[in-house]
């Protein structure tokens, strides 16, 4: 009996019709997964390309793990949300039809988390620092903004090539901070 099944899946897997069985566990998404769920979600090829790399740098420097086309989660400690060149605010690529993703910076930073934007006024690609850590800001350079609405009288601290320079005490923001200098916020 065993061996009769073998060979009818045998049969099966040779003429290509295979299905498998709705136990299976999904397998992991990788980059190209993460490509197709891109343009699955409107982004053209180069775009989905672009995002992918972007996606991959902040792996390199931050660690983690990629959670979908534009969202890295940092072992717990922290969330990227990577918006695409030209748009204020991170997209939401599940297919659920909202337009930007939602989440604790999303239109200002939520209790007990350090934002850190890209751009200036809260856009661009978005860190989301739950947890005390050093975070890197991967060649961030230029005008960005930061909110700090952390437990009451919280100070990040942000190191750069020659000083460190501490943020104002939460709960407090800047709408308009030149990230070139700095390589690394510790949030606490």
């Amino acid at each position: 009996m065993l061996k009769r099944l073998l060979y009818s899946i045998a049969g099966l897997a040779a003429a290509g019709a295979v299905v498998a069985p709705a136990t299976a566990a999904a397998a992991p998404a990788g980059p190209q997964a993460f490509m197709a769920q891109s343009r699955a979600a409107g982004l053209t090829g180069e775009q989905a390309t672009w995002l992918q790399a972007e996606a991959e740098r902040y792996l390199a420097a931050m660690g983690g793990k990629q959670v979908a086309p534009n969202r890295i989660e940092v072992e717990g400690r922290a969330e990227v949300s990577i918006a695409l060149p030209g748009d204020a605010h991170p997209r939401d690529l599940s297919g659920r039809g909202a337009a930007t993703l939602a989440g604790p910076c999303d239109g200002g930073t939520a209790y007990r988390h350090f934002c850190a934007y890209q751009h200036q006024f809260g856009t661009g690609t978005q860190i989301d620092m739950f947890r005390c850590a050093d975070y890197p800001l991967p060649n961030w350079v230029g005008f960005g903004s930061w909110g700090n609405n952390q437990t009451p009288g919280t100070v990040a601290v942000f190191w750069g090539k020659v000083w460190p320079y501490d943020s104002s005490t939460a709960p407090s923001n800047d709408q308009s901070y030149d990230w070139t200098p700095v390589w690394t916020v510790t949030n606490c």
